[in-house]
């Protein structure tokens, strides 16, 4: 289960999620972002052809890896 932000312009996934479904991160690709409160973010890591099911259509897409998000779903984005 997850969130989708029809707004956003990147795909963000929780670290702890990566590793509960397995999935191969990237190390290498790096990029900065600009949160919405207008800081600066360097996004470390990176997840290629992430499966998305939404409605029943499947569709892949690559999305940064985050330690832990400031919104919550499914038990995911609890504060430690």
């Amino acid at each position: 289960m997850g969130l989708l932000d029809e707004s956003s312009e990147i795909v963000i996934v929780q670290e702890d999620l990566c590793k509960e479904l397995g999935l191969e991160v990237n190390k290498k690709r790096r990029m900065t972002m600009q949160t919405a409160n207008g800081r600066k973010k360097e996004m470390q890591e990176y997840v290629e052809y992430l499966e998305l099911e939404v409605g029943g259509v499947k569709t892949y897409t690559h999305a940064f890896v985050e330690h832990r998000i400031g919104y919550c779903w499914g038990g995911h984005g609890k504060k430690e």
